[in-house]
């Protein structure tokens, strides 16, 4: 079994976003973006070893939507 190393950071202000030409950034505005979302973290992992269960619709839901803690302005998309 692979060890998971759980790291997180209290972000107290709010990070200057760079103006980066042709690249939009906006948080989740709706399921219209669970697609693209899905494919990123495909290509993001398609070589991990061991392999990553694969993201569908239903995972997305289960692991985000679904979730109290889940808020849409949190998932940055760009």
């Amino acid at each position: 079994m692979t060890d998971v190393v759980h790291m997180w950071k209290e972000l107290r202000s709010v990070a200057a976003i760079p103006v980066v030409p042709g690249v939009a950034v906006r948080t989740y505005h709706d399921a219209r973006d669970i697609d693209a979302w899905i494919e990123l973290v495909s290509a993001t992992f398609a070589l991990a070893q061991p392999s990553v269960a694969p993201w569908n619709h239903r995972r997305f839901s289960a692991e985000f939507l679904d979730r109290p803690w889940w808020e849409p302005a949190r998932l940055w998309l760009a």
